[in-house]
């Protein structure tokens, strides 16, 4: 993928409900967005294709990134 807009899009395709919500969003890494709610809420979308994604709350996807450095050494 590797566009913010094109993820954006799908991101919103997949959830409208949540991307009507949409205050900012920002690349997180090469695959996912950090997206924050007009509510405040922020979550971190990942996406390789129509059947592997992910939609996590962004201290989700920290924790999951500390452990996952933790693990590798």
């Amino acid at each position: 993928m590797g566009s913010r807009i094109a993820e954006f899009k799908i991101f919103c395709t997949m959830f409208p409900d949540i991307g009507n919500r949409v205050k900012l969003y920002s690349q997180m890494d090469k695959r996912s967005l950090k997206i924050e709610l007009t509510n405040g809420r922020i979550y971190v979308f990942t996406y390789f294709d129509e059947k592997n994604w992910c939609l996590q709350s962004y201290k989700n996807y920290i924790e999951s990134s500390k452990n996952t450095l933790d693990y590798r050494g």
